[in-house]
């Protein structure tokens, strides 16, 4: 509609052109019109013989002033006699104000009975234009606009019908983000397993060895020591290790310290120490018959084992194992060489 009507631009602006003259046309015209009406009045007044329109009460202090006579040519308030000559040019400077008022007005009519016709010309050339240009196209015009009608219809109902697929959208961009956490979340799973795996497969390692060292010892009673899998710590088959004796005790102890020291040896692993200090084991374990012959198996088995694990293994990794007793029991030479013996006395305590 608005490339049709392109044309008609110019006539348009010429119309609101002559539409404002006219409008300040009639204006001007309302003011002449006033004019001559203000001069009329001016003329009257100045005709107007004194005495016939008395005045009946004083205008400062509203006494009445009926009947009062008022001579012919005096003023109704004072009474003084007016002067003719000036009422005679008073009545005639009304009465060319009167005809220059008329002037104008007829002038203001004219001109604007003029732009009237003008503008009267000027819509109706518009409109001759308007229905020579866009008429064989009016048919074309009511389509389309029935069309773009229909299309904006169309366009809010699809608009509603989007709604759903936008929040379906949003879910779907929500479902993508949930399924690469899950796969986050399973991947740390995974991970888990696999160290919990590495885990228990340590722990069935120590557990075995602890298991070697403690049937190599020959505990008296079998007390069934073994690793607790929730604690990590040594127990007995009646529980805590202060269901046995005080020397079984302290072997079940030195033997659990002796599994960790030799697992880091045999794994080269590096979260175990490779320093292992044993306080007293002989005078933990006691002083009898049978004591003496468990700490001796205890010392021989110790020195044994920690000597098969350090020369079948293949890590090179420094290591160092202290045992304080009060005095070594009977051990043959071959196990003996392998110890470095320092003996303190009352007059050389110090380690050298």
């Amino acid at each position: 509609m608005r490339a049709v009507t392109t044309f008609a631009d110019p006539l348009r602006q010429r119309v609101a052109a002559l539409e404002g003259t006219h409008s300040r046309a009639r204006e001007e015209e309302k003011a002449a019109q006033a004019a001559v009406s203000m001069a009329q009045r001016a003329i009257r007044r100045a005709q107007r013989q004194s005495g016939t329109d008395p005045v009946p009460r004083c205008p400062s202090c509203t006494q009445l002033l009926a009947g009062r006579v008022v001579p012919e040519g005096a003023c109704a308030l004072c009474l003084c006699e007016l002067d003719p000559d000036a009422r005679e040019m008073a009545v005639r400077a009304a009465e060319a104000a009167l005809a220059t008022a008329q002037q104008r007005a007829i002038e203001a009519a004219k001109a604007a009975g003029e732009t009237r016709d003008a503008l009267a010309q000027a819509r109706a050339e518009l409109e001759e234009r308007t229905r020579l240009e866009t008429g064989p196209l009016a048919g074309q015009i009511e389509q389309l606009s029935a069309a773009h009608a229909g299309a904006r219809t169309r366009s809010g109902m699809l608009e509603r019908q989007l709604d759903p697929h936008r929040r379906l959208l949003e879910l779907q961009r929500a479902l993508r983000g949930a399924e690469e956490e899950l796969r986050g979340v399973r991947e740390d799973i995974k991970t888990r397993k696999n160290l919990l795996s590495g885990r228990q497969s340590t722990l069935a390692e120590i557990e075995e060895q602890f298991a070697a060292i403690i049937g190599g010892l020959s505990l008296p009673g079998e007390p069934g020591a073994r690793i607790d899998r929730n604690s990590l710590l040594p127990k007995v088959r009646a529980g805590k290790l202060t269901k046995v004796g005080h020397g079984v005790r302290t072997a079940i102890n030195v033997a659990y310290r002796m599994t960790f020291l030799s697992h880091a040896l045999v794994t080269g692993a590096t979260d175990l120490p490779s320093l292992l200090i044993i306080d007293s084991p002989r005078k933990n374990v006691g002083y009898g018959h049978e004591d003496q012959q468990l700490i001796a198996r205890l010392y021989a088995h110790f020195l044994d084992h920690i000597a098969g694990a350090r020369s079948g293994t293949p890590h090179a990794r420094p290591h160092q194992v202290i045992i304080v007793d009060n005095d070594l029991p009977s051990l043959p030479a071959q196990l003996r060489r392998q110890m470095h013996t320092i003996e303190l006395t009352r007059d050389d305590p110090l380690v050298p």
